[in-house]
């Protein structure tokens, strides 16, 4: 039996390749992994799409949706702002807020990963 997040996801999500349905809801699939085992999920799923399924990702990472063709924002339980990334980022609104806020804190995190990693010697 799964026991992991990742584990559920990756033992479901081949399923999906054999399965007649022409939509695939996917609810936060990366919540708690790794990049790299993020990165397969992702692969995964757009292999999907690619091959003529309907994706709809629910996720809260902003960057999990910039290959998305549409994107529904949320908030508080009412449909605030609908269009592709690129124009919701121009747009300048909900979205836009939440992608940068997102952004920042992942180059402060790698920033913090680079000033606690030892220089090697050369």
């Amino acid at each position: 039996m799964p026991s992991t997040n990742h584990d559920v996801v990756r033992a479901r999500l081949p399923r999906a390749h054999y399965r007649d349905a022409d939509i695939l809801i996917v609810d936060e699939p990366t919540a708690a992994l790794d990049a790299r085992a993020e990165q397969r999920i992702f692969d995964q799923i757009r292999a999907l799409a690619d091959g003529g399924r309907t994706v709809v990702l629910i996720t809260h990472r902003m960057a999990s949706v910039r290959h998305a063709d549409l994107v529904h924002v949320l908030h508080l339980g009412r449909l605030i702002e609908s269009g592709t990334p690129d124009q919701l980022l121009e747009q300048g609104g909900h979205f836009a807020e939440l992608y940068a806020l997102q952004a920042a804190q992942f180059q402060l995190s790698a920033l913090d990963v680079t000033e606690a990693t030892p220089a090697r010697p050369a």
